[in-house]
């Protein structure tokens, strides 16, 4: 069973007001202008970066998918997380409170110190990290993106021992909020927008058994899309900045139920799918499921392991996208004390202030995140198991 724990670990709170990013017209540059990140592996238990781990499965043992940065000279393996704004990295301090091996930030020539600048990044208040921050050169893929604001993380909050097992060694925000650094700050999709030809990044996350998956910058994998045509969607405003949009629709198998005014948020942050509660009584009341089971004081859905469980379609406006089968089963419930029981990857949002489309569903689809200032969308394609 994945660790439970990312369930919750979705949504991150900023302080200040959200606004769309305010961004300087591109300019002709000679930077260059595309960007692929290949996602990369990395074991808690093993050397941090064996060789050739660059082009395989990328898949955390917690579940997070991994791409690789350069910072003061320093390779960080940071989650690509669509759900939050802060760029922030482990800082020396916290070497001692990690069980897995990690790169630990060490400021170099490129960087300099934000005097009495701090961040406190809030992850659904399940753990947290606060720090100082400095501003460095980050350089990915053949993009070097200058002046940005780093928070280094000195601090650990929170019950959780998600930290200490985690396989990132930071993480990299890409929604459309605002940072928590307290002197301001640009974001990241912020500051590489002149650095690109188009300001849009996608992701094509994938299954254990897939081959690597992906984020391109820059430009859209005209491979993947193939013949189809990309559904895009306006994104909502939210307060937070999240890549939310009008998701009012949902089925299960042939029953189609409408959702007045329900919103979903694209989440690369978050593994599973969190939704409300007309989604889940529909989902786990067809197959005999049972949403009263408690862990770790959260209500958690699971389902008979023998129940045959009907296609299930997540709307992105007004197109549906659903999962494969077998995307539902999390795994046995028997460490709850419910042999022949699986627990559901799909569970309840609780008080976040739409559904959260996480990896199980992202695997799916290859999304596509414009972020054209003022104007962003959400768009996405099927993409079949395999591809």
């Amino acid at each position: 069973m994945r660790s439970l724990i990312w369930t919750f670990l979705t949504l991150v709170s900023a302080t200040g007001s959200f606004g769309l990013p305010v961004l300087n017209p591109r300019t002709p540059s000679t930077f260059p202008k595309t960007a692929k990140f290949d996602l990369v592996r990395k074991s808690n238990t093993v050397n941090k970066r064996d060789s050739g781990t660059t082009g395989e499965y990328a898949y955390g043992s917690d579940g997070a998918y991994l791409c690789e940065i350069l910072a003061s000279g320093q390779e960080f393996l940071l989650q690509f997380d669509s759900g939050s704004s802060d760029l922030w990295v482990l800082g020396p301090e916290l070497e001692d409170q990690v069980t897995s091996q990690h790169t630990f930030y060490e400021p170099g020539s490129s960087a300099s110190y934000v005097e009495g600048s701090t961040f406190v990044s809030d992850y659904g208040g399940n753990y947290g990290v606060s720090g100082t921050v400095y501003v460095d050169t980050v350089t990915f893929g053949d993009i070097a993106v200058g002046n940005q604001a780093i928070g280094v993380a000195n601090q650990f909050t929170g019950t959780s021992d998600v930290l200490k097992t985690a396989s990132y060694d930071g993480i990299i925000g890409l929604d459309l909020g605002s940072t928590t650094f307290s002197s301001g700050g640009a974001t990241f999709l912020e500051n590489v927008y002149e650095y690109l030809d188009y300001p849009v990044f996608t992701t094509k996350l994938t299954r254990e058994n897939e081959e690597i998956g992906f984020y391109t910058f820059g430009y859209i994998n005209g491979t993947v899309v193939g013949e189809q045509e990309i559904q895009y969607t306006e994104v909502v405003y939210t307060e937070e900045g999240y890549w939310a949009f009008p998701s009012t629709t949902f089925s299960v198998g042939d029953q189609q139920i409408s959702i007045p005014d329900n919103i979903a948020i694209a989440d690369t942050g978050t593994t599973l799918i969190l939704v409300n509660d007309d989604i889940l009584n529909a989902i786990y009341g067809s197959i005999g499921g049972n949403c009263n089971v408690e862990y770790e004081g959260e209500q958690l859905c699971i389902y008979p392991s023998d129940a045959e469980v009907p296609q299930l379609t997540f709307y992105v406006g007004n197109f549906g996208f659903s999962l494969a089968d077998g995307d539902l089963n999390d795994g046995s419930a028997a460490e709850l004390g419910y042999e022949n029981w699986n627990v559901g990857t799909v569970q309840s949002r609780g008080e976040a202030p739409g559904d959260i489309l996480g990896d199980v569903w992202l695997v799916n689809v290859y999304a596509i995140f414009d972020f054209t200032s003022g104007s962003p969308l959400f768009g996405a394609v099927p993409r079949a198991p395999g591809t």
